[in-house]
């Protein structure tokens, strides 16, 4: 078709020719609809289009390190990176992510499965998450995320762990030490704890995302009321508008309902979390002093070392108790 340009000249329509259809994999499929040809991705990933050809690849590797600061790599499909992960790098994956070496304070996301061959040293920084599965060589001072098990090959020492599946170190020199574990479906563990009483508290048996999700609407409420106090406040200044108090009303009132709404969401999911989830702590090799444990608001603290012993949530009784693990 002829056209203009931007002073309004004609632009006359050049001679045309046939470009012939570019070749597509398996990866991507063909749709005719009349004249019109569409190309539709059959898996996630990254498109070329490289000797008119058109494919798509589900998985990007990144050969070497990835250590510049600040750079960040997100990808539709899975990752694999053969060496090790740098301070202040992002990686994000729809699917499968791993890493075949160590990772430093980055910050390390998989939709999927997420798998760290080395082990992360996070200086309290650190981050994994995972939608699904977990495993780990290692991790030290990091903040771990997952929605399905978390595996750990050698130990963990001072970290933050949320998982709605069971954490597993069970190796044998598996240990964890310190820091703060919430898992739903509690944990299997070499040793727990350490001879000089490190603090090491547990949570098991209930869905922590779910308390999660309890806190960042409490938080939304306060936020709220602090809004609605200032609006009442701009309510009683003198000087307004009709317009500008109908306004200032308008916004009130549909705080105010947001956090009715956000209330009765709180209870629901309170009562959802008081739910028990069948769980244990079993300790294939010690449990030392230091350790505390908790399910429903009910704690347990360990004062002398022992051995061979699983811990469960009664909930007849509603407090936590102690059984031998016996000899297979």
């Amino acid at each position: 078709q002829e056209g203009k340009d931007v002073f309004g000249k004609v632009i006359k329509q050049k001679a045309i020719h046939e470009v012939p259809l570019p070749v597509a994999d398996e990866s991507l499929k063909c749709d005719e609809q009349g004249n019109t040809y569409k190309f539709f991705a059959n898996i996630s990933g990254e498109l070329s289009f490289v000797d008119d050809k058109l494919s798509i690849a589900s998985t990007r590797t990144i050969e070497g390190d990835v250590k510049t600061p600040n750079q960040k790599i997100t990808f539709p499909g899975d990752i694999v990176v053969t060496g090790d992960v740098g301070d202040e790098v992002t990686i994000k994956a729809k699917g499968d992510l791993t890493c075949k070496g160590d990772a430093a304070i980055s910050l390390l996301y998989s939709e999927n499965i997420l798998r760290l061959e080395g082990g992360m040293k996070g200086r309290g920084r650190g981050t994994l998450w995972s939608k699904g599965t977990m495993n780990i060589g290692f991790c030290e001072g990091a903040k771990v995320f997952a929605g399905g098990n978390v595996n750990v090959s050698e130990y963990c020492f001072m970290c933050v762990i949320k998982t709605n599946g069971l954490l597993s170190v069970q190796s044998h020199h598996g240990a964890l030490i310190g820091g703060s574990i919430h898992a739903a479906r509690g944990c299997v563990v070499r040793n727990l704890g350490a001879e000089k009483s490190i603090r090491t508290v547990i949570s098991f048996g209930q869905d922590y995302l779910i308390k999660d999700e309890i806190e960042v609407h409490e938080k939304e409420i306060d936020e709220n009321t602090k809004t609605i106090k200032a609006f009442d406040e701009k309510l009683n200044e003198q000087g307004r508008t009709e317009t500008e108090i109908d306004e200032i009303r308008k916004k009130k009132v549909k705080l105010m309902k947001r956090n009715s709404a956000l209330q009765i969401r709180i209870f629901n999911l309170k009562e959802n979390f008081e739910f028990h989830i069948p769980s244990s702590i079993k300790v294939l090799g010690t449990i030392y002093p230091g350790v505390v444990l908790e399910s429903h608001g009910r704690y347990f603290e360990v004062f002398e070392k022992q051995s061979k012993v699983e811990f469960k949530f009664d909930e007849v009784n509603g407090n936590i108790v102690s059984i031998p693990i016996e000899e297979e």
